[in-house]
């Protein structure tokens, strides 16, 4: 064997032991659970201790047959791409129902990625691969739906009418709207407009916002998956809007002071967690925080 062949295979080797680390990646918390990173399989959502919700949500959900029907002529014709957490609870229980779904439609599985994100602080909805990034992904599980390379839809967080009734939606050309429309609008403003037009236009873009959310969460949340993705300016922007749209809500103050602190803007912070003691001004936790805060911008 010549020494270029050796070197040639031994790279080859390599490569295929860096890839089967990063697959089916399995990391011990904090709290000693368990969870699942990055592209994982079915293989490894049966295996314990996840098999202990997957099995069973899998093995009891029953898909309408007549809807699983419409779905198998064309849904093959797609690739889908799912972010979930082993940690959550709606995907704890929408993953196992996509799977059964999906092999009762007679999907090639190898048509599907499922990744699995992180809800660590400082990795917040993250793979260790970044397969997330650039996507919009801020609930799990989010199912996204692919034909010829181009995103057609997806379901976020869990189904509108059902899993199998919002695939055949979303395949079929249906009008369908995910579930956090308010997000999905800022997506587009941020991607089309840039950061500059959520703080320019925001006392235009409150009213749009309030006509799309039903609750703070969806924002909130948001703020946050940009926050720890290190896009600061559009983390304070949604959250400053969360507080313009919610402005009787005690705690979009309190996140907004939060995130201001987390950035280093101290004095913005203090000023966001009067607000919010304005509106519970018993919070005597809150009446600490600025006193600390104050104290040591004082020194």
């Amino acid at each position: 064997m010549s020494v270029s062949t050796m070197i040639t295979q031994l790279c080859f080797l390599i490569c295929v032991s860096v890839s089967a680390q990063h697959f089916n990646q399995r990391i011990t918390a904090a709290d000693a659970s368990e969870k699942l990173l990055g592209p994982i399989n079915k293989e490894a959502l049966s295996s314990t201790p996840f098999s202990a919700w997957f099995v069973s949500e899998e093995a009891t959900y029953a898909p309408d047959d007549n809807i699983v029907s419409s779905l198998q002529p064309n849904l093959s014709e797609y690739t889908i791409t799912a972010f979930m957490g082993t940690w959550c609870g709606d995907s704890k229980r929408e993953v196992p129902r996509f799977y059964k779904i999906l092999e009762a439609a007679e999907f090639p599985l190898d048509r599907l990625q499922m990744i699995a994100l992180d809800n660590e602080r400082e990795a917040y909805k993250q793979s260790p691969g970044g397969e997330e990034e650039g996507i919009g992904i801020h609930r799990v599980p989010t199912f996204i739906i692919y034909k010829d390379h181009h995103e057609v839809g997806r379901i976020v967080e869990h189904p509108k009418t059902s899993l199998e009734a919002d695939l055949l939606a979303i395949i079929s050309s249906e009008p369908y709207e995910p579930n956090y429309p308010e997000v999905t609008f800022l997506m587009e403003q941020l991607k089309k407009q840039g950061i500059q037009s959520l703080i320019s236009n925001s006392e235009k873009l409150v009213p749009k916002l309030a006509s799309l959310t039903e609750d703070i969460r969806g924002l909130l949340t948001y703020s946050s998956v940009l926050l720890y993705s290190e896009e600061h300016e559009a983390a304070l922007a949604v959250a400053t809007l969360a507080t313009k749209v919610f402005p009787k809500q005690y705690y979009a103050y309190v996140n907004l002071g939060n995130k201001l602190q987390y950035v280093g803007k101290k004095n913005d912070s203090i000023k966001a967690y009067e607000k919010a003691l304005e509106l519970r001004p018993d919070d005597e936790s809150l009446q600490e925080t600025i006193a600390s805060l104050k104290n040591n911008s004082a020194h």
